[in-house]
């Protein structure tokens, strides 16, 4: 799908959320299912959008701990350029849709690191797992400015 039909969808869902709100209990049982496939709908094209992002950023997570220090530091650099490079190319958007975008982006990003942090910790030598717990504050704090830019 063409990003920015995409985007179109993404807007399109906020909008309808929105009016539906508005004119409907929110206590219903259909208003609840409606809502949930919205947000469905939302996280489906949001994850297609993202889906070349994530797969390069996959990429440097992997080498991020893997490699000494010095490069690790570059790796969490090239993420940063990756997701911010991503966000700008994206210009159409409106906020309402940039927020949902971001913070899927955001979830799938450290749901992710999670997942390679695990795996790595379980191959490390002791030597390493003392450096690790300064490697995720330090990762983490780099993820979460990243996207409060965004």
């Amino acid at each position: 799908m063409p990003c920015s039909k995409g985007l179109e969808v993404i807007l399109s869902c906020v909008s309808f959320r929105g009016l539906v709100t508005t004119i409907v209990d929110n206590n219903t049982e259909d208003m609840r299912k409606c809502l949930a496939v919205l947000t469905e709908v939302e996280t489906k094209i949001c994850d297609q959008l993202l889906e070349k992002l994530l797969c390069n950023v996959k990429i440097r997570l992997r080498d991020n701990l893997k490699d000494g220090r010095h490069s690790s530091l570059n790796n969490m650099e090239e993420v940063s350029s990756l997701i911010k490079s991503y966000f700008s190319n994206i210009t159409e958007m409106n906020r309402a849709t940039c927020k949902i975008l971001v913070d899927r982006a955001h979830y799938k990003i450290v749901q992710e690191y999670i997942t390679v942090l695990i795996h790595s910790s379980l191959r490390c030598t002791s030597e390493s797992r003392y450096q690790i717990p300064e490697k995720i504050i330090q990762d983490s704090n780099e993820l979460q400015h990243i996207f409060s830019e965004q």
